[in-house]
């Protein structure tokens, strides 16, 4: 009898052990899987980091974050400025890193690499580990996501931040926590500050919150404290935009783009997804839409639990920001870009890692795989002629500015066609010249 109940005890223990040891190492074989996917999403990302000069964007906002700290602060309140606060940040980065091309385009690389984790995070919410991890696959392959972590401007960080604050958002709206609550608010006010466009996220957040809170009424209050403080404030300074978009010639620059829905979409398309010539770009939209389809078609077959909140999440982060885009170019201003709705991207990605991710169990996870290396591929051709071939594809002030300093003599006049080419050579001048 003793012998019968020790035997069953150690093959209770030994069960026991081994159900604990698969679980971790379900979960630390997650967790891996994602550090290795950052790790390579940093090799990527750092890899001729600085190999291309400075772009004539990338130099204003050098000389526009330098500039006196009034004119800095000034552009806060400004009718035209994309990312006013962004320019305070590389104010700050540049006095603590410097303003090498490898300094300043690093800052856009840490957000860049980050939105790997934060891509898996957030899919794990939504959906599971497995959707996260297809997500994060994505991320890290990206060619776009890599361009805009290589140049130094604000859309590797509204990408990062637009993670972030729906992240919040999701955990605020789950456990109703003060806590998630004032991150949401601090992370939503600096994408906002970051460029105009992350204000974006505010109007489909506040639909998404509104829908998911009304199981869960107690949990109002934080969240309208949090919609108050996000809106209140920046009335005026809306208001002052609307006047402006209605004339164009206070703008600090001049918006073109398409002005219908299919064209954007089309954009969109061309940038975002696996198709990247020019020629056959019908065949590139057809696949695109097909992919973002099949993919939420799948998420609520494979995950009928969140279909829900998960599909809802994805769907109004998808069509939310370019309905009110579009909205806005019907009104009179041509808004739209690529680059300025790339806090939408994420969930693309989330959409296309359900086709990937329900296919990550039994006889059929070669198929989840091969659908992810094939968005890999895609990916990795467009990169490599950049990466390995020398492919150039911005202004090379470097070495215009070098010639310019070799024929130069006292007296002559720089003339320049407009102030961002000016700010171009006086970055890259190590000696005074006469810049007209």
């Amino acid at each position: 009898m003793i012998t019968t109940e020790a035997a069953a005890a150690t093959t209770a223990v030994s069960l026991s052990s081994k159900a604990c040891l698969l679980g971790l190492l379900a979960v630390h074989g997650w967790g891996l899987g994602v550090l290795v996917l950052t790790l390579a999403a940093f090799v990527l990302r750092v890899h001729n980091l600085a190999a291309e000069s400075l772009d004539i964007d990338e130099a204003d906002v050098v000389v526009y974050a330098l500039a006196d700290l009034r004119t800095v602060l000034q552009r806060l309140l400004g009718a035209g400025d994309n990312g006013p606060g962004y320019m305070v940040l590389v104010r700050l980065w540049i006095a603590a890193a410097g303003q090498s091309e490898f300094a300043l385009r690093f800052l856009s690389l840490l957000p860049g690499v980050a939105t790997v984790p934060l891509l898996y995070a957030l899919g794990r919410k939504l959906f599971d580990q497995r959707v996260g991890l297809a997500a994060a696959v994505l991320g890290a392959a990206s060619t776009y996501l890599l361009f805009y972590a290589q140049v130094n401007k604000m859309y590797a960080l509204m990408v990062a931040l637009a993670l972030v604050t729906s992240y919040l958002l999701l955990r605020g709206i789950e456990t109703g926590r003060w806590r998630y609550w004032l991150g949401y608010v601090a992370a939503t006010t600096l994408l906002m500050s970051t460029h105009v466009f992350g204000a974006l996220v505010v109007p489909w957040h506040a639909l998404y919150a509104l829908i998911a809170l009304r199981s869960s009424r107690r949990h109002l209050l934080p969240w309208l404290v949090a919609v108050a403080a996000l809106t209140l404030p920046y009335v005026p300074l809306a208001l002052r935009r609307l006047d402006a978009l209605q004339r164009p010639e206070t703008l600090t620059r001049e918006f073109t783009g398409p002005r219908d829905l299919p064209t954007m979409f089309a954009f969109l398309a061309r940038d975002y997804g696996v198709w990247f010539e020019d020629e056959g770009q019908d065949l590139g939209l057809l696949l695109f839409a097909a992919l973002t389809l099949a993919g939420i078609a799948v998420l609520a077959w494979r995950w009928p639990q969140a279909r829900g909140r998960g599909l809802l999440f994805i769907g109004l982060g998808l069509g939310g920001p370019l309905t009110l885009v579009a909205a806005m170019v019907a009104l009179g201003a041509p808004l739209f870009a690529s680059r300025y709705l790339v806090l939408t991207l994420p969930f693309y990605y989330l959409a296309w890692a359900g086709l990937a991710a329900a296919n990550f169990h039994r006889r059929f996870w070669l198929g989840g795989v091969a659908l992810l290396l094939v968005f890999a591929a895609g990916n990795g051709l467009r990169w490599w002629p950049a990466a390995f071939e020398g492919a150039r594809f911005k202004e090379d002030f470097r070495t215009a500015v070098t010639t310019l300093q070799r024929q130069y003599q006292p007296g002559d006049l720089v003339v320049t066609i407009h102030d961002s080419v000016a700010n171009g050579v006086r970055y890259y001048s190590t000696a005074p010249l006469n810049i007209l």
